[in-house]
């Protein structure tokens, strides 16, 4: 299982988003003191007016990126969804199906689909959550 994974699976949600934004902090305070330190305040007044438009040029183009990949993975999660109502719908025209077949054959073929649905949801899809196939 790789590494990223692992992390997702293994570690809760609120401890990642705690600790990202922590160290995310921590390395911005001590990038600012570390600049602070080497460059006086009148170097930087000096570069106001530059720095201004290459920010909100900054801003406006991670916005933009960020809305792709928001964009990106909602069609991937409709995707999967799709994908999943497709195949539960293959499994009720296989049922309905077998009524159409004599006695006998269709109590087994459907007491074996609806075994095999039951392993479907109870332990192929608790597999597939952690990654494994």
């Amino acid at each position: 299982m790789p590494f990223s994974q692992w992390l997702l699976v293994y570690i809760p949600i609120w401890a990642m988003v705690t600790a990202i934004i922590a160290v995310t902090v921590v390395i911005s305070i001590l990038g600012v003191l570390l600049v602070r330190r080497y460059f006086g305040v009148g170097y930087f007044k000096r570069h106001h007016d530059v720095a201004g438009p290459i920010f909100n040029t900054a801003g406006v183009i991670y916005a933009v990126l960020l809305g792709f990949v928001l964009v990106i993975v909602w069609q991937d999660y409709d995707k999967t969804n799709d994908n999943a109502v497709r195949e539960v719908d293959c499994y009720v025209d296989i049922y309905r199906d077998l009524a159409g077949m004599d006695e006998p054959f269709r109590s087994q073929a459907r007491s074996a689909l609806i075994d095999y649905l039951h392993v479907l949801k109870d332990e192929e899809w608790p597999l597939l959550a952690y990654g494994e196939p």
